[in-house]
Parts: C-alpha cells; sequence; structure tokens
C-alpha cells in the first residue's frame, strides 16, 4: 500500500528539520501537506492509496458497466424496469438493512440477472472512523443477510462513499472481498441539476469505464433513461463487474492449473519443430525415465497476467506430488493460499478459511489423469488433447491444445518446457480461454525424496 512509503517519507523530513533546526511552523505545515496526502488518499478510491480496486476494465472495445449503490429502495423496481426494457445487466451494491427492508425487491434483481455486490450492513456516516473489527462485522453482517434473503454470497465489495483507510484496508482482507470503485462518478446524491448529471457521466465515459450511480431517487432513473439511449446511440455494450473477476471461474482455473503444477513456465525463444524421428525419441526417454518418480518436490515463482490488471501478479510457494493422485500446491508470498487434491477431493485453506470441493466428475477425473500422466510420463498419450513438439538451443517443447469444448472453456493451450538432456519439466506457460497467462518457474526440484503426510493435509 502507498500510504506506508509516504509515511516513511514523512518521517524522513521530520528527522531533515530537526536536523537543520527548523522552525515550529515548518513542523505544522510539513504536518498539513502530510494530512492532506492522506486525505485525498483516503477518499479518491481510484488512487488506490490504501486499497487495490477495480476502477475500470482493461479492454479495445467500448463496453461500460452500470453499478448502482444504496439499495434496494422504493425507487428500484424502476430502475429494473429500464434495464430489462434495454436488456442490459448491471452490477447493484447493496446494503444489508436495505435488503431486508425490500427483500422482493432484493430477490428481482438477482431473478433478473444482475451482479451483486456487498456494501456493508448499515452503510454508517462513521464509515471512516470505524476499527478494522466494527467493519469487518459490518461487511459479514451484510454477507449473512444477502445469503438469507438471496441465497447467493458474493466476492464484491465496494466502501461507503468509497473511503478507505488502514483499517477499512484489514477488513477487506479479512473477509476475501474484492474491492471495486469507479471511473465515472456521477455524483447523482450532491448534484439536483439532472442535465449536468448526465453530462458529468457522459463527458467521462471511457471504454472500460465503470459508472457509480445510485438507484434512490426518481432524478438518478430520468437520467439513466437518457443515458442508456446514448449508450446505444454511442454503440456502447456493457458488462457486469463479476465479468472481470469472476470467483468460481477463478476457482476452477486454478484447480484445472493445479494439474500442471508439476511442471511449469515459459521460454521467449524460438521454437522450431522437431521432425518425427526427434519427436519419437523424446517422448520415449521423457517417458521411460518419469516412470521412476514417485515423489516430486519444487519451490516455483508464478507470474499471472490478468487483462484487467496493469502489472502482473507475481507469487511464490512450494508444490508437492506423490503419485498415483496426490499433490499439494500452497502459496506462501504474498498471500498464504493453499490447494490439495488427493482422494477424489480439492481441498483448499484461503488464509485460515478451509472448504473443500467434491472431485468425482469428468473434469476431475481428467485432471487427475493428467497429474498421474505428468509424473509417469503417460502425458503425451492423452486423447483429451493434440500435442506437439518443437526445441530450441536450450529447451525441449511439448505443447498441449485441449480437443474438447469442456476444457477448452478454461485453457487455450499449456506449453511444457524440459532443459536440453532432462526429463523432468522446468517451466510452463499456460494460456486460458480469456486470454490470461500464468507463467511458472520451478526451483530447488527434488525428485523421490520423502514428504511427510502433513504436506497433504489442510
Amino acid at each position: 500500500m502507498r500510504h506506508y512509503s509516504f509515511i516513511l517519507f514523512y518521517l524522513f523530513c521530520n528527522v531533515f528539520i530537526y536536523a537543520f533546526q527548523g522552525s515550529l511552523w515548518v513542523y505544522v505545515a510539513c504536518f498539513l501537506a502530510f494530512s492532506a496526502v492522506m486525505v485525498w488518499g483516503s477518499f479518491a478510491i481510484e488512487l488506490g492509496y490504501f486499497v487495490k480496486s477495480i476502477t475500470h476494465k482493461r479492454t479495445k472495445i467500448k463496453e461500460v458497466a452500470l453499478t448502482f449503490d444504496d439499495g434496494p429502495t422504493e425507487f428500484t423496481p424502476k430502475f429494473l424496469d429500464l434495464l430489462k426494457e434495454h436488456e442490459i445487466k448491471a452490477t447493484f451494491f447493496c446494503i444489508g438493512k436495505q435488503i431486508e427492508k425490500y427483500p422482493e425487491t432484493f430477490q428481482r434483481i438477482i431473478a433478473e440477472g444482475h451482479s451483486i455486490g456487498n456494501h456493508t450492513l448499515s452503510h454508517s456516516n462513521s464509515t471512516g472512523f470505524l476499527s478494522a473489527s466494527k467493519m469487518t462485522a459490518e461487511i459479514e453482517n451484510c454477507d449473512k443477510v444477502i445469503k438469507k434473503v438471496g441465497n447467493i454470497q458474493t466476492d464484491l465489495y465496494r466502501p461507503p462513499f468509497g473511503v478507505t483507510n488502514p483499517s477499512i484496508a484489514k477488513a477487506i482482507l479479512r473477509t476475501h472481498k474484492t474491492s471495486v470503485g469507479w471511473n465515472v462518478r456521477s455524483l447523482d446524491t450532491i448534484i439536483d441539476d439532472e442535465k449536468k448529471i448526465y453530462q458529468r457521466v457522459t463527458k467521462g465515459l471511457k471504454k472500460g469505464s465503470i459508472i457509480l450511480l445510485h438507484d434512490t431517487s426518481e432524478k438518478t432513473y430520468r437520467v439513466l433513461a437518457d443515458l442508456l439511449v446514448f449508450l446505444a446511440d454511442k454503440k456502447y455494450s456493457t458488462f457486469t463487474v463479476d465479468s472481470i473477476i469472476n470467483s468460481r471461474k477463478k476457482m476452477i482455473k486454478n484447480i484445472a492449473f493445479g494439474a500442471f503444477l508439476l511442471v511449469s513456465g515459459f521460454f521467449f525463444a524460438q521454437n522450431t519443430a522437431m521432425s518425427g524421428a526427434e519427436a519419437k525419441a523424446f517422448v520415449s526417454k521423457v517417458s521411460a525415465d518419469t516412470k521412476e518418480i514417485k515423489t516430486l518436490q519444487s519451490d516455483f515463482t508464478q507470474t499471472k497476467k490478468l487483462d484487467f490488471l496493469d502489472k502482473s501478479i507475481v507469487t511464490y510457494g512450494k508444490m508437492s506430488l506423490q503419485t498415483p493422485n496426490m499433490l499439494s500446491w500452497k502459496y506462501t508470498k504474498p498471500y498464504q493460499y493453499s490447494i490439495v487434491f488427493k482422494s477424489n477431493k480439492i481441498y483448499i485453506n484461503d488464509q485460515g478459511k478451509k472448504s473443500s470441493v467434491d472431485a468425482k466428475s469428468k473434469t476431475f477425473e481428467k485432471i487427475n489423469k493428467l497429474i498421474v500422466g505428468s509424473s509417469n510420463g503417460t502425458m503425451f498419450n492423452d486423447p483429451e488433447f493434440t500435442v506437439t513438439y518443437f526445441k530450441n538451443g536450450n529447451y525441449n517443447v511439448a505443447k498441449f491444445v485441449p480437443k474438447t469444448s469442456q476444457l477448452l472453456k478454461y485453457i487455450k493451450q499449456i506449453e511444457l518446457y524440459f532443459p536440453k538432456n532432462q526429463s523432468t519439466v522446468s517451466q510452463v506457460n499456460m494460456t486460458e480461454a480469456s486470454g490470461d497467462t500464468t507463467n511458472i518457474v520451478f526451483k530447488n526440484t527434488k525428485i523421490n525424496a520423502s514428504i511427510p503426510a502433513s504436506e497433504f493435509t489442510l
């Protein structure tokens, strides 16, 4: 978080001033400047000063997201009617107490295919002054209402008033939420003139914009009616925020990715196709050598590039595999997140929050088959993939492309990199259907070393 660097800078300034006999007014000026930046960072969610928030979608097409805060209210049904008429889906960040007041309206929002986000239980005016524990309770209690009334869960959270600070940052981390902001703010709760609200929104519109509105007044309803006409005229389509960060799809991608964790990464070198004889010799050697592998352990560095983020996400951890079908994948830095695959189940520990998923499905059977095949060399014969072979100065490369539509939903292709004269994969590049990429590099690999049973227990 950026504010830590600024605090250190501020302390340095104080030491500097003290060393050079600065006056009281210099201290005051420095303190006021520091306070101004802190306040600015608290109220400008797009800065990501205390919390990294999703404020837009990186996209090349003309699309925007409509988001509505503080509902449901007595006005919300009219908003829903208008959205339905234009066949548009939006994202509603709902207050827990408002959901309790208008449960049928909340259920209609869900039934009509709109996305839901958490906007705290009470939307307290003192949000910026609450402790981390009280903010956590606000978020968790809103989640309970959402579950009770709507029978759904959401990972989306929007801070009331867009206010962030260290306490709110801790609460977001504790509740495993994704903070959502905006880059087009209508100020429809402050401005009375509908034309000014409309102009403010349309003037600031860009590809991928997230627009902040409130389903709390007749005034905003009329602005929305004009805005939808504007979007249609300018050929803008719409998206919901959860289409950027769909947590369920993420989990499935992580599980699919887990099947290939014993191999990793990608290498920017010119690849040339192997001849038929070269490919046959390569497959034969790898298959023979890897049949002797009973356990495999390695440290890894994972670099993930997501379309909606400007910077890649780099994580570190440890992988352990024991044949025939036990796999442990543990992130250790910058956060703790573990996945264990064993006995036809996926076990997950997300920073202390544990869960499990039944793996008795065709998809998981395929994943399990790939795990075993990766360790005993039979992966090259998997009928679910088309495999082609390449080489460059340092690596032999096997490229896997799924044949089935079920796997193609999640994986576009996987490239396994084998160092020359070695039969274990050192790098992998996986491209997902969305275009996002996962690149992993393994180091400190141990083969057939003893692995304690606790490694596969969460």
